[in-house]
């Protein structure tokens, strides 16, 4: 192990008891100004189900307040004594549900001490613990990212029969509906509210003992669909795949390492993404065609292993692997290849000169269509390969298997790169009371925190933050935190790595010779003419005919996710497909986006409902879907032949920028920290 790495990833031992599983659901509806209020709480634990109806709460002329409070109290008096040492789901805990369950549970405990929880950095709730009775609730759309309407249909579970009726949203209906003399109206919403809990309860059971059964490891320990994968990888598949062992205490450690916060700032400036580019208006006659399977395609191409050294004096690219701070020269003609960030964030693909730090393999790569690499300095990593036998095993799996175990077996394959990107900076949460919290503010980094009444404050706290963020942060502030550390199992140089090795396999895709490329997503392509069928088939990494042999009749491209393109199928029928991102898919017209190339700005009626969390408040706000402004991307200059411009970088100018931009940031966060310091203390 090297002085610059924290920790080392290591394998899991198989389990011999499986965790008991429970699932709630809260129904709400739209009260004053929208905010979401709960009616009815259903619990499926122990084979029965626990049930409580506001309406039971407010037969003698209680406030909808009070009536809230003696619901839920009521409600938790039972479902805590049947669902001691449970894991229970809810579907959206994290964004929805935690908002109404938290609250509630604050106020049902005497002691802040007794609720643990464990919040994202979008504030978004991932885990509530109730440490005197062992429950912990957990979110399963976090696991499995689908509607329950969806899973139920997956996984060939009986789900809803009884449609959500609009009359549900009344809370005269609620209030005039005695759960003790019910009404058919009142029947039908308790059976929505009772299928949902039970059909919830059979999707993760049934996942629970197919995870068990497969790979001896228990869904209810994980997270997350990632977090369900590196358990899977961790049980399985380490110790199988990493031939670098070592013998500590009597047991075999793997040298899959992870990095610390010094490593982790100066790589994730490697961290680019997918490869997205848009180069011509217009298209007829188009072939698309859809990588199979990139990022697990891209794993098995290597990952930097353990780090070895910094290195100024890098004679050769091609002796070496990690990660290059470079300068890069390119003024071709061609399309760029390597990905430029933007002062916003925003990722372009640029040509000119300018600085970055970028993967070596991508480095090699480009440097053989016209690009000029000169390496400044680099951050030399072993090479590994830890990934061949996990990908091909659910590669395998996913193309043989059927209903639910496909759809798990396909989220456990394109997931688990993915969890070692996480960021390392996360949030701890802690409780205080007032008197402590202007302590905690000064002290500390503070990225938010809410009141929990007369019992104080739930404070989050960043962790793993560098000395320069934490500096910055102090003077901004006028604190002197020093800043907490947590252990997280994350790893960018590999995430990095996997991104990096797809946008090389998509390279080659690019630049193919007399074949025009009009649009690029991240393992996806529009192209002139078809694909050598050499390079088509089923196997992992090969493209495929996203239309089947179809041809593409017509197609605009105006910008990234702005797209739209129209085919005949083998019946003659013309179908549309469009994409804009925020637009509901395929409801936009081919004219539209004929329009839109054009310079017309259109008007998209909102749809549906919108919903607002507020984390101080903690509320949920729902309203109508906003009329939204949709345009074509100006980002690139159109030639006069409908080409899209690629934008140019200036080194000089990118320097200057840099400087200027740093200073202005400077201003511009103390200003804006001070004023939410302010704003926060108002509960504004």
């Amino acid at each position: 192990m090297t002085r610059r790495t924290l920790n080392n990833l290591k394998p899991l031992t198989n389990l011999l008891k499986l965790k008991r599983i429970a699932t709630i659901d809260i129904e709400t509806i739209s009260y004053t100004d929208g905010v979401q209020i709960p009616v009815m709480l259903t619990a499926y634990v122990q084979g029965k189900i626990i049930q409580q109806h506001l309406s039971t709460f407010m037969l003698n002329g209680e406030s909808i307040e009070v009536g809230i409070n003696n619901m839920f109290k009521t409600f938790l008096d039972q479902f805590l004594v049947e669902a001691y040492n449970h894991v229970v789901y809810l579907h959206n805990l994290g964004m929805f549900d935690g908002y109404i369950l938290v609250p509630a549970l604050y106020d049902y405990f005497e002691s802040l001490k007794d609720i643990k929880v464990l919040i994202d950095a979008d504030h978004k709730y991932i885990l509530v613990k109730l440490t005197k009775v062992k429950i912990e609730f957990k979110d399963s759309l976090r696991i499995l990212p689908m509607s329950l309407e969806s899973l139920a249909s997956t996984y060939n579970i009986k789900g809803k029969t009884e449609p959500y009726n609009v009359k549900w949203q009344d809370l005269t209906f609620h209030l005039n509906n005695n759960p003790l003399k019910p009404t058919e109206d009142w029947i039908r919403f308790k059976l929505y509210a009772d299928q949902d809990v039970i059909s919830l309860y059979k999707i993760m059971i049934k996942t629970q003992n197919w995870c068990y059964s497969e790979f001896q490891t228990d869904l209810a320990l994980t997270f997350s669909t990632a977090s369900l994968a590196i358990r899977v990888y961790r049980t399985k598949f380490l110790p199988e795949t990493d031939l670098d062992k070592s013998l500590v205490n009597g047991k075999i450690v793997s040298q899959f390492p992870l990095i610390n916060s010094w490593l982790d700032t100066i790589i994730r400036k490697a961290y680019y993404g997918g490869s997205t580019d848009y180069f011509k208006l217009y298209g007829e006659n188009l072939h698309y065609y859809d990588v199979n399977s990139l990022y697990p395609a891209a794993m098995k191409l290597g990952v930097p292993g353990q780090f070895q050294r910094t290195n100024t004096e890098i004679d050769s690219l091609e002796n070496f692997y990690g990660y290059v701070e470079a300068k890069i020269v390119y003024n071709g003609d061609e399309i760029p290849l390597l990905p430029y960030r933007n002062f916003d964030g925003s990722l372009i693909y640029p040509k000119g000169e300018w600085i970055g730090l970028y993967f070596s393999e991508e480095l090699k790569e480009v440097v053989k269509y016209g690009y000029t690499v000169l390496p400044i300095k680099g951050y030399e990593f072993e090479k590994i390969m830890p990934f061949n036998n996990y990908v091909d095993y659910f590669y395998e799996l996913k193309n043989t298997s059927t209903g639910f175990e496909r759809t798990l077996n396909k989220l456990l394959l394109n997931t688990l790169y993915g969890y070692f990107g996480r960021s390392i900076t996360v949030n701890q949460p802690l409780t205080c009371e007032e008197s402590e919290l202007d302590k905690l503010i000064l002290m500390e980094v503070v990225d938010n925190y809410r009141p929990l009444g007369i019992k104080g404050y739930l404070v989050l706290l960043k962790t793993n933050l560098s000395k320069t963020q934490i500096t910055e942060i102090n003077k901004a502030v006028g604190g002197t935190g020093k800043g907490r550390k947590a252990l997280v199992t994350s790893n960018v140089a590999v995430a990095a790595a996997v991104t990096a090795n797809a946008r090389v396999i998509m390279i080659k895709y690019k630049r193919l010779p007399n074949n025009t490329l009009f649009y690029t997503d991240t393992d996806s392509i529009f192209l002139q003419k078809p694909l050598d069928p050499n390079l088509c088939n089923s196997k992992l990494g090969f493209m495929k005919d996203e239309l089947s042999g179809k041809v593409i009749d017509k197609a605009y491209f105006l910008g990234i996710k702005q797209y739209c393109y129209t085919y005949y199928d083998h019946s003659n029928t013309l179908y549309t497909k469009s994409v804009f991102a925020g637009v509901k898919r395929d409801s936009l017209s081919l004219d539209d986006f004929k329009q839109m190339s054009k310079g017309a700005i259109m008007t998209i009626e909102g749809e549906g409902q919108t919903f607002y969390r507020n984390f101080v408040k903690h509320t949920i706000t729902v309203s109508k879907t906003p009329t939204r402004i949709i345009k074509r991307n100006c980002d690139k200059n159109l030639s006069v032949d409908n080409n899209f411009i690629p934008p140019t970088i200036d080194l000089k100018y990118v320097d200057y920028t840099a400087k200027v931009e740093k200073l202005a940031t400077m201003v511009i966060n103390k200003i804006i920290r001070k004023f939410n310091n302010i704003k926060k203390r108002l509960f504004i």
